[in-house]
């Protein structure tokens, strides 16, 4: 059996549905106040999940489990995961969703043109941080809420650089809404599964 971590990325969200995870090493990233039942990382209320996401794959990029299951804080409104699901978890292809699916076309108005987004749009802001998506990728196809699971290998094969890159943006963002971290929850299945490394 694969061994396995789960990331929680909370800001205050009710946090009992961990008592009923099994079989994984659970790393709780507090943006509100900190847990007193849990073990949790505090870090600034800046850059939405992707922030905490990208916080974790930099500090632990050498250590990464075999699956790691990205989560919010209160799963459950954002496509049905629970307790179940995850625990069952224990084989995956490289990447999986764990949300209700969205699909945006290449010549959809909130993939190229949402400058509320990035200035120039998403593949402004991929270019900006050193990749391109490819002209075949016709779609973006991404899980609501930016709940899923990957591999070791999948995240490794991203170069350290770019998630630093993407970090800094998030870190450097400073607005409530957050939108380049709209953007991100808009990339994560690209950025695994079109782009070549």
């Amino acid at each position: 059996m694969n061994k396995k971590d789960i990331i929680v990325a909370r800001y205050k969200e009710d946090i009992s549905w961990l008592t009923n995870i099994t079989g994984s090493n659970i790393f709780l990233y507090e943006k509100g106040e900190k847990s007193l039942e849990y073990n949790s990382i505090k870090l600034p209320n800046i850059g939405r999940e992707a922030h905490t996401y990208l916080y974790h794959i930099i500090q632990n990029y050498n250590n990464l489990n075999d699956i790691n299951i990205f989560l919010q804080g209160d799963p459950y409104p954002h496509g049905g995961v629970n307790a179940d699901i995850i625990n069952n978890i224990t084989a995956i292809d490289n990447y999986h969703d764990l949300n209700r699916i969205i699909t945006i076309s290449r010549n959809g108005e909130d993939w190229l043109d949402d400058e509320l987004y990035f200035k120039g749009g998403i593949i402004s802001f991929c270019e900006y941080h050193g990749f391109t998506i490819p002209p075949t990728v016709s779609s973006l196809v991404f899980a609501q809420g930016a709940q899923f699971a990957v591999t070791k290998e999948c995240l490794r094969k991203i170069p350290f650089e770019i998630y630093e890159k993407l970090y800094k943006t998030m870190v450097l963002e400073n607005d409530v809404m957050a939108p380049k971290a709209h953007v991100m929850e808009r990339l994560w299945k690209t950025l695994f599964e079109k782009i070549n490394w």
